[in-house]
């Protein structure tokens, strides 16, 4: 029987990143050679759908540079301080990918999207908006839906002379019942916090920087 002493750890929740200049989503597994060693593999994504818990992003600071680190608060906290030059402002969300993206086709994939690209937040930041305004936003037993519609292109001055990327369009098909994993991980996270070891300065699984949409503005 387990003793209970070493809290369940939320650091290692696999992820899904975003290309803003190919326009293409991958999902980063994590899976073991021949040989036993663990390693990272991207598929890539078509249109992807998942459950997003929106009602409970992350905001903060990110950095890529040398050990991934991540600085994050629920949506309705402060912004902490920035902790160095290196970390750049973003989102962090947890989701469920439908079974038809999932690893293996299996049921329960649950994942970690963020990003800090400001390409990327301006489109989230839609997604989010079209949550606040609909009714089902106030339920806590209700999740939305959202499927990646399409892309739009961008052509954005910068600096270094024009450049293009591809917005993703976040849509919400539909709401469904609060799932029961999102709610342990959430209780989990609680859990490592309070014992002090946090689940935000590691990396998640596959975290990698996308320099490709870093833009000083739009």
């Amino acid at each position: 029987m387990a003793l209970g002493l070493i809290p369940k750890r939320t650091d290692f929740i696999p992820i899904i990143k975003y290309d803003a200049r190919s326009g293409i989503f991958n999902r980063v597994d994590r899976v073991q050679s021949a040989g036993g060693q663990w390693q990272s593999e991207e598929a890539q994504l078509k249109d992807p759908e998942f459950l997003c818990d929106l009602a409970q992003v992350e905001i903060g600071w990110m950095r890529f540079v040398g050990v991934p680190d991540f600085v994050m608060v629920h949506r309705q906290q402060a912004v902490p301080t920035q902790p160095s030059d290196d970390h750049r402002l973003g989102f962090r969300v947890f989701l469920m990918l439908a079974e038809a993206h999932a690893l293996d086709g299996e049921p329960g994939d649950l994942r970690h999207f963020s990003n800090s690209s400001k390409t990327v937040m301006g489109a989230f930041d839609r997604l989010d908006d079209d949550f606040q305004r609909s009714k089902e936003s106030n339920d806590p037993d209700l999740v939305p839906r959202v499927k990646v519609t399409g892309v739009e292109a961008l052509k954005i001055r910068t600096p270094q002379g024009q450049s293009n990327f591809q917005r993703p369009v976040f849509t919400i098909i539909g709401w469904e019942d609060y799932p029961v994993e999102f709610t342990e991980h959430h209780a989990a996270q609680e859990e490592q916090e309070q014992a002090g070891i946090g689940g935000n300065t590691p990396a998640q699984n596959g975290d990698t920087a996308d320099d490709s949409d870093d833009l000083p503005f739009e």
